[in-house]
């Protein structure tokens, strides 16, 4: 090679370091050149899922590792968790897709200069449930922990371990009884007639004659005592000692709830309805709450409030029990079936909306609305997620309120009756018949 090509040569090389030096420089701080041949400061968008290893698509663009931040390296896609650097501002189609799971999808939007976070993203599995137990089951009744759960029908009644997929206990016996309980340890459950050990269901006893004619559920107060209405009495019973009590000063009783500390009963006077604060122990009446004169239930949802339903208004009145000037909380209309995250916050349905109520700030917000009626309602353990069913489909909504919330019906066009979910949010219980087979399934969530 001659001198002058020599130097040509070298010229060229520095011609090239002025001229693309600055481009560096100016990616390295954030900038890209955008429309109209302009640099314009890039965001930053970060996103996690649960599972990880997701693929990520911007713009259906399957996302790939780059060099130095430029050069797409083949057959090394981006997988989350993710930081996706300078991206220019404006509106991406984002993507996540797993094998086997229903993907995620929505339009988030960049920033010039800041980060887009996305990171409490589940992705739900895509698959059928499996059967547990063949036949027509009546209802799932589950443990205050949503760990085990009760099946029920004219022949048999089942116990299932919904951590382990699996029934644990069985009993094959006519039982016309609606009344199953769960005692607050887990290790009891009781048909108003016998006392059975949830382990072994063939091992039981029968509870005294007194408890015969009561057609309402017993109230489990806790593993050694029990607590059921017969007429205007209040009868506490000790299985393992056998001890009979009789608190015999209510009138017109209605509903029984226990807590910890005390019994909660619902009765009636002329003028009014009453919740009643009652002393376990022996009966002393501590404390009277006034409401409407009507028909009331607890729905025995809340572990933070007494929940008690006005089912001729339909109507639900939140009462702290512990307030001396101001019990009651809040009413809400028409919530028929309601399911608490947390001390100030539940999503509720009416049959036919979704929504979601804030106590703290008194928010209510309509989150969906459907034609078809909605039977049963959970909020996602996630905190970000609510879980729905109607009689032919199970779905989930997202709530993330940027673009729309998300929507994903994870099984559909079958014949559901009742559904229950675990308390990690991982499996759904359900009863009903999926195809032609009625049975009690299991459908994998994460």
């Amino acid at each position: 090679m001659s001198l002058k090509q020599r130097r040509l040569l070298y010229i060229t090389f520095i011609l090239l370091f002025i001229t693309i030096t600055p481009f560096f420089w100016l990616y390295a701080a954030g900038y890209k050149l955008g429309s109209g041949f302009k640099f314009e400061k890039t965001g930053i968008f970060i996103i996690d899922s649960e599972p990880r290893k997701a693929k990520i698509y911007l713009n259906n663009k399957l996302q790939k590792q780059n060099i130095v931040g430029i050069i797409p390296r083949p057959n090394k896609t981006i997988t989350t968790p993710a930081k996706i650097k300078n991206l220019l501002p404006g509106e991406y189609s984002v993507r996540l897709e797993i094998e086997n799971y229903w993907p995620w999808e929505k339009k988030l939007k960049i920033n010039s200069g800041k980060s887009t976070f996305a990171e409490d993203i589940i992705l739900f599995r895509n698959e059928l449930p499996f059967k547990l137990l063949d036949g027509k089951y009546n209802s799932i009744i589950t443990t205050l922990d949503s760990n085990l759960a009760l099946t029920y029908n004219s022949k048999q009644v089942a116990i299932i371990d919904i951590k382990k997929s699996q029934v644990i206990s069985r009993l094959s016996q006519a039982s016309s009884s609606q009344y199953w309980v769960w005692s607050k340890d887990k290790k009891y459950i009781s048909n108003g007639e016998k006392i059975f050990e949830a382990k072994n269901l063939n091992t039981n006893n029968n509870l005294p004659i007194i408890f015969k004619s009561i057609k309402k559920p017993l109230i489990w107060h806790n593993e050694n005592k029990i607590f059921a209405i017969s007429d205007d009495n209040i009868i506490s019973y000790e299985p393992k000692s056998g001890k009979i009590q009789i608190f015999s000063q209510f009138n017109e009783l209605i509903e029984l709830k226990s807590d910890t500390n005390n019994l909660y009963a619902i009765k009636k006077n002329k003028n009014n309805s009453i919740i009643s604060i009652i002393n376990p122990d022996n009966g002393e009446n501590k404390k009277n709450i006034n409401l409407p004169l009507s028909s009331y239930k607890f729905l025995n949802q809340s572990p933070f409030l007494l929940d008690i339903y006005d089912t001729k208004h339909n109507i639900l009145y939140l009462i702290d029990p512990s307030s001396t000037y101001k019990p009651l909380i809040e009413t809400v209309v028409d919530a028929k079936n309601i399911n608490w995250i947390n001390q100030s916050q539940f999503v509720y349905t009416n049959g036919h909306e979704i929504r979601l109520i804030d106590l703290t700030n008194k928010q209510k917000i309509l989150i969906a609305r459907y034609s078809q009626k909605i039977n049963n309602i959970f909020w996602h353990p996630s905190r970000n997620y609510i879980i729905f069913s109607t009689n032919e489909y199970i779905a989930t909504i997202e709530l993330d309120k940027r673009d729309r919330y998300n929507v994903t019906r994870l099984i559909d066009q079958q014949k559901i009756r009742h559904t229950s979910l675990s308390k990690d949010g991982s499996r759904l219980l359900l009863v009903g018949a999926i195809g032609q087979n009625e049975g009690v399934y299991e459908l994998i969530l994460q």
